[in-house]
């Protein structure tokens, strides 16, 4: 805000004020965009989380037939 008011205090013209507006305009886009990715970074770090967690579970483990283990196995990373 203080550096939007320090440019109208230069007395811009239209074509300043059309490229500082477009120029605020890609800033908030780009800390709109930051904010997706990283956000979508911790989903999918929790789902990466949640599949390893269920593949090495103490249920699948438990399971003594290794076929159905597997087979099990195979069918969760699908």
């Amino acid at each position: 805000e203080a550096i939007k008011q320090a440019f109208h205090r230069q007395n811009p013209t239209e074509y300043q004020k059309k490229l500082m507006e477009q120029s605020c305009l890609k800033r908030d886009e780009k800390e709109t965009a930051e904010q997706e990715l990283k956000y979508l970074q911790e989903r999918i770090d929790h789902f990466n989380a949640s599949d390893q967690s269920f593949e090495h579970s103490a249920i699948i483990d438990s399971i003594e037939n290794i076929e159905i283990r597997q087979q099990l196995q195979q069918q969760y990373r699908k």
